[in-house]
């Protein structure tokens, strides 16, 4: 494993080690653009770069009855979600030998239906599965010595925590698929570790993840707790945007992974000040990371769930961003990702990484979501304890109010909300604490219904911290 890691390793003494990556700053992805409409995909020149760079290809896969019966079903179904659900099965299982053939036969079908589609290949270096590997090794052995590896305890009991698995990487590329959403501008279909992408080149009905069906009975049943419909009236706009930015933003994305990644995989980058490996902060780092980035997608893709799932992973999300940036408190973290004044700037600054032609969308696309929280969060408070600059709260008893400006009043409030979200009656009975505010007091001032909006402001933050992946590793952003 060390070895496929492409690991040094020295003896320094009894039982101990020097470990480190032989090229510390290695590039673990690298996305290629396969074909479009105009591509002789015919001809092996198009496929030559699976020689080079093949997936791990799959032992041979013999489907059962009832798995071949399935996918013909999914052939002789209309619409695009059996055709992606078709395509990504049929990926995943053929051998690499066999990949141009499929695509040779898939292709033009889909060009047909989208002329202005393109295919890509990222491509994952197999040394990140090997140093991922080499990870969950060594926090099973520190968390469980007794782990009989060479029996029956094979594998990492940590492994429903993370997102690709430390192999399967197609599930990291698609929350740069979702920036439009409720509209999707592709698919990822796995190539074990690599993985396929199809970019869609337009944007219609087709691609939306929103349901046009009568409401289903299951919702009829649901509780009316923060019960708004999902409402997108902030997102990326797509307005006269030209679908190769769209290529662009992916290419982009693949370079943001490659500062994660290595972050995440080099062990030198967890060590304590006289050089020990601290393996539960890479791993625990890790996990956050990959955690946060699913938060982000199933937010994103719960366009039709009841807003009280969506306002948990909101929370979600943003306690784990606060995880991953926080020295000191997490807690505070929180409330400074949400304070308007503060965090505005930084994500703009942070904009500034993307690809120039993107830079102007983005950017007002964050001033516009964190305008309509502030508005939102306004329009649920108290009209009579607002004020030119904040809200009048009461802090060590409801006669004692004191301004709390709008950028702390949010920030609390939603921190409040988070906290109460775990239940209220320790929140609605604790006694004083001399000098600390009773936040009860401020829950009073608010309908206290978490605003569509909220998940718009969750998805610019998480964006601006992959934007800016260096300072998130650094713990600086």
């Amino acid at each position: 494993m060390l070895t496929r890691g492409d690991f040094s390793l020295s003896a320094c003494g009894d039982n101990v080690f020097d470990v480190g990556p032989l090229t510390p700053n290695r590039q673990y992805f690298d996305a290629r653009r396969v074909a479009g409409a105009q591509t002789d995909v015919a001809s092996d020149d198009t496929w030559a770069f699976l020689a080079v760079h093949p997936p791990m290809s799959p032992k041979p896969v013999r489907l059962s009855p009832q798995q071949l019966q399935q996918l013909s079903d999914l052939k002789a179904q209309p619409g695009l979600p059996p055709l992606i659900s078709r395509l990504r099965t049929e990926v995943a299982t053929t051998e690499v030998e066999a990949l141009p053939e499929l695509f040779r036969r898939e292709l033009p079908g889909l060009f047909d239906r989208y002329p202005l589609g393109s295919l890509w290949y990222v491509n994952v270096d197999p040394t990140l599965v090997s140093r991922l590997a080499f990870i969950r090794v060594l926090l099973q052995f520190e968390m469980t010595p007794d782990a009989d590896f060479g029996g029956r305890d094979r594998g990492s009991y940590f492994n429903v925590h993370q997102l690709s698995s430390g192999a399967v990487f197609a599930g990291v590329i698609e929350p740069i698929l979702l920036t439009f959403a409720p509209v999707v501008s592709g698919f990822a279909m796995d190539a074990h570790p690599s993985a396929f992408v199809f970019l869609f080149g337009q944007f219609d009905d087709d691609h939306d993840m929103r349901s046009r069906d009568t409401l289903s009975l299951a919702q009829e049943y649901f509780p009316s707790v923060n019960r708004h419909a999902y409402s997108p009236g902030i997102k990326v706009p797509v307005e006269r945007l030209p679908f190769g930015h769209v290529e662009g933003l992916l290419a982009w994305w693949v370079t943001r992974l490659n500062v994660l990644y290595g972050h995440a995989a080099d062990p030198t980058r967890f060590a304590s000040t006289c050089g020990e490996h601290k393996i539960a902060e890479q791993a625990g780092w890790f996990l956050t990371f990959e955690r946060l980035l699913a938060d982000v997608t199933a937010m994103t893709t719960s366009v039709d769930s009841p807003g009280l799932l969506r306002m948990q992973g909101a929370f979600d999300a943003l306690d784990k961003a606060a995880g991953l940036l926080a020295r000191h408190s997490e807690a505070a973290t929180f409330r400074r990702l949400l304070r308007r004044s503060q965090t505005l700037p930084r994500v703009h600054e942070a904009f500034g990484k993307l690809p120039l032609q993107m830079q102007s969308r983005f950017c007002g696309w964050a001033t516009a979501a964190f305008d309509r929280l502030y508005d939102d969060i306004a329009r649920q408070t108290m009209p009579s304890r607002i004020t030119a600059n904040g809200v009048m709260v009461g802090h060590q008893d409801a006669d004692d109010l004191r301004e709390l400006a709008w950028d702390d009043y949010v920030a609390d409030l939603i921190r409040e909300a988070r906290n109460a979200s775990h239940g209220l009656l320790k929140m609605l009975t604790e006694p004083p604490k001399k000098g600390w505010p009773l936040r009860r007091l401020m829950l009073a001032t608010n309908a206290g219904e978490m605003p569509a909006s909220l998940y718009e402001v969750v998805r610019v933050i998480t964006f601006a911290l992959f934007a800016d992946a260096e300072a998130v590793c650094d713990r600086t952003w």
